[in-house]
């Protein structure tokens, strides 16, 4: 994915990762006419944001649907331009940043890279300890971690070096997979919408749009076989604000991985199966839903 950042303090992406943002417009997808505006979640990986928000093109879907196919929505030729808004007042509680927790701002006078990551790192490890103890029951294999090793495993999430992730935490991905297969019958699941805001743009200047998360523990088990990923993602949403995705009203993709799946695959591939082979680096399985019934 090409991604294009214009930053107000100067800078680039960088200052998207950390959670050094209040709030982030998103303008376009790959039509001026799907342009629009959404505050993102600074907690959530920005892969997955792009996935959640980015105009997914008529021609990915309609070969997605028509042809059966499992279609790519990043390519080397798609851009996701952000133009970020610092925020310091008058946000929704369920998107204001966490001043409590972490109250280091990027427009510091002494502002560095390393100081300004802490905070994503913390929630980087928060979230693999919360992987870890839905699939173990407990979170010791992340806690123990060497801190050399949290280093490594830290910077190739950064870089986006699975590679180099999968070499520092190797132990704590032995014991996830053992302990989800053998002991929990469970995985870490996220569903991620992008939902209009009732009423428009609210006060605040949050943006016609937010992203709406559901985190669920996932079982692993059907009913008398292994549970498909379709399944485990409509259990997740049953009684939430994203039910009407999977309502059989509106034609929805799952995009997982920045990858589109037709409804066949997402009933043929078992939720263990997507989570051992998509999952993110912290833990978590991230599926997006795009509504597309306007596509057709």
């Amino acid at each position: 994915m090409a991604s294009q950042a214009s930053s107000a303090g100067g800078g680039g992406l960088i200052e998207v990762v950390a959670p050094r943002l209040l709030a982030l417009n998103v303008f376009g997808g790959e039509s001026t006419s799907t342009s629009y505006t959404s505050m993102l979640r600074w907690n959530l990986p920005l892969g997955v944001m792009h996935d959640a928000t980015v105009h997914i093109s008529a021609e990915t879907a309609n070969g997605v649907l028509a042809q059966n196919k499992t279609l790519p929505v990043r390519s080397s030729n798609s851009s996701w331009t952000l133009q970020h808004t610092c925020q310091t007042s008058n946000l929704h509680a369920q998107h204001e940043y966490p001043a409590q927790i972490y109250t280091r701002s990027m427009f510091d006078d002494d502002y560095d890279n390393t100081s300004a990551l802490a905070p994503t790192r913390h929630a980087f490890f928060m979230a693999l300890k919360e992987a870890c103890f839905c699939t173990v029951g407990n979170t010791q294999a992340v806690a123990g971690l060497a801190i050399a090793k949290q280093d490594a495993a830290f910077q190739a999430a950064l870089e986006g070096d699975a590679h180099k992730y999968a070499d520092a935490t190797s132990e704590v991905a032995k014991l996830m997979r053992e302990g989800a297969w053998e002991k929990s019958r469970r995985i870490p699941l996220r569903v991620v919408a992008l939902v209009a805001n009732e009423g428009g743009v609210p006060e605040g200047g949050a943006g016609s749009h937010h992203l709406s998360v559901v985190s669920r523990a996932a079982s692993i088990d059907g009913d008398g076989a292994p549970r498909s990923l379709l399944d485990a993602v409509q259990g997740a949403i049953r009684d939430t604000s994203l039910s009407s995705f999977l309502d059989g009203k509106t034609t929805t993709l799952l995009v997982v991985g920045g990858l589109a799946l037709p409804n066949s695959t997402a009933c043929e591939l078992s939720v263990w199966q997507a989570w051992r082979s998509l999952r993110d680096m912290d833990g978590f399985l991230y599926v997006c839903l795009k509504a597309i019934a306007s596509y057709q």
